[in-house]
């Protein structure tokens, strides 16, 4: 998720297909919370516990956060996604990170979370997950990938979707 999701930071030509996939993986994990423009993206992999943190801003220059917890073969527990999010606001802040410099003072509200499950979905996996969290399952993602592998010549995204469509 981070190579795809790196291509909004590295790119600025906005009809550069690298950029469309990009921007679609980001709607998708974004839901009904997805922005006209995404700037400034900041990819994190590993931080403090969350599997992939994104920050952003929007056309209008306001600040957002994504975090995404990719399960496999595993199921959301602990409330996990709750307390990443309550934890954010504080750990950005403390942070010495300077990419993270213009999010210390990130509102909570601002804050999205994305619940990425590639492997079976049971169906505690739907029901025990806050509404507030976007749930991607693996069906989400191929229609999202399918869409952008041939337009994007690389073996990364050719390897996942080749995965992806074998665990369907």
């Amino acid at each position: 998720f981070c190579w795809s999701l790196n291509w909004l930071a590295v790119k600025e030509d906005t009809e550069d297909p690298y950029y469309k996939y990009g921007k679609a993986m980001l709607d998708l994990f974004l839901g009904e919370h997805k922005k006209d423009i995404y700037k400034e993206v900041k990819v994190k992999k590993q931080f403090n516990k969350i599997d992939v943190l994104v920050l952003f801003k929007d056309n209008q220059d306001n600040q957002y956060a994504l975090i995404i917890e990719d399960k496999t073969h595993t199921s959301e527990h602990d409330d996990q996604l709750k307390m990443y999010k309550e934890n954010l606001p504080p750990t950005l802040k403390k942070s010495d990170d300077a990419e993270i410099e213009p999010y210390k003072d990130l509102l909570s509200e601002n804050i999205y979370t994305a619940y990425v499950k590639t492997g079976i979905m049971y169906t505690d996996d739907k029901y025990k997950i806050d509404k507030s969290i976007v749930i991607v399952d693996i069906n989400n993602l191929n229609n999202v990938i399918s869409k952008h592998v041939g337009l994007c010549k690389s073996d990364i995204i050719l390897d996942y979707y080749e995965y992806i469509k074998k665990e369907i």
